[in-house]
């Protein structure tokens, strides 16, 4: 059951990616429809297999998501879209299930290849300094990063 619900809320995830890359939003009607669905369903498992240590793990996978993203959009609202803040609670429960290792994997990997593109596309003038990048995208990549690992 797991593993539909990870099958699941990866759906969700490239299809907000795929719109991050096409419009450079994230409808957070997408991040609250899978949380809301999905949030209940870990429930049901960690209490059915009698984990219930990995219901706090996601809740404060969804906390720290929800702290770091959105203080980072209160401080500078310019770095990190509305829609990239919606979408933490989901990345933070999701993998915060797994661990608060596996968060900070996700999150390790999704802002390291963010960056890397960036400088990449600095230095071959590809983009400006006053550019944006889509951040979904990345989020995506290093959620299934940490997922995979985590499930294998």
């Amino acid at each position: 059951m797991t593993l539909a619900v990870y099958a699941f809320i990866a759906l969700a995830l490239f299809i907000q990616a795929a719109i991050d890359i096409r419009i450079r939003r994230l409808p957070r009607q997408i991040s609250y429809l899978v949380l809301s669905i999905s949030a209940p369903v870990f429930i049901f498992i960690a209490v059915a297999s009698r984990e219930p240590h990995r219901i706090l793990t996601a809740f404060l996978g969804a906390l720290i998501s929800i702290l770091v993203f959105g203080g980072a959009r209160r401080l500078n609202p310019r770095s990190l879209g509305a829609g990239d803040v919606h979408l933490a609670p989901l990345l933070g429960v999701s993998l915060g299930w797994w661990g608060l290792n596996a968060l900070l994997l996700g999150m390790g990997v999704a802002f390291s290849l963010a960056a890397l593109v960036v400088i990449g596309g600095l230095c071959t003038h590809r983009l400006k300094r006053t550019d944006s990048v889509a951040l979904g995208p990345y989020l995506v990549g290093g959620w299934l990063v940490a997922v995979l690992v985590c499930i294998t």
